[in-house]
């Protein structure tokens, strides 16, 4: 990964490469960026640094989706999000994901000015609900 397509908060997984993969399970695990430096990022509750190299970008899936709480319309098989602007739509029209967990928190924020949060735990996740009302 790049430093020039990374922001602070930007959510990204490590390879198996990385120096401090050991006691993790890299494959599973995710990281919330504190900092970022010329070689290397830090993250959020950790003392370590990683190397770009050693990112991982995460594939965007629809958990993630809901995870940053986009509400899903089964009525026209799409994920919304209010904005100040109005509606944030998204699609998956096929398996093959070329988007990423990190390009969807940078999109957003051009789009908003505002940073997209994402939850925690299942718990968190809001419930889908119904046609909202008004043009979309």
């Amino acid at each position: 990964m790049k430093p020039s397509e990374l922001r602070i908060g930007n959510i990204v997984g490590i390879k198996s490469t990385a120096v401090h993969a050991k006691g993790c399970n890299h494959l599973e695990e995710v990281f919330e960026i504190e900092e970022i430096r010329q070689e290397s990022v830090h993250f959020v509750g950790f003392a370590f640094a990683e190397f770009y190299k050693d990112l991982n970008p995460i594939p965007l899936t629809e958990e993630w989706v809901v995870r940053f709480g986009f509400e899903k319309y089964t009525w026209m098989n799409g994920y919304f999000k209010k904005t100040k602007f109005g509606h944030l739509m998204i699609q998956f029209y096929k398996e093959e994901i070329h988007l990423y967990v990190h390009q969807l928190q940078n999109l957003y924020f051009a789009l908003t000015g505002q940073e997209l949060q994402f939850a925690q735990s299942k718990e968190e996740i809001d419930k889908p609900i119904e046609k909202p009302e008004g043009n979309i």
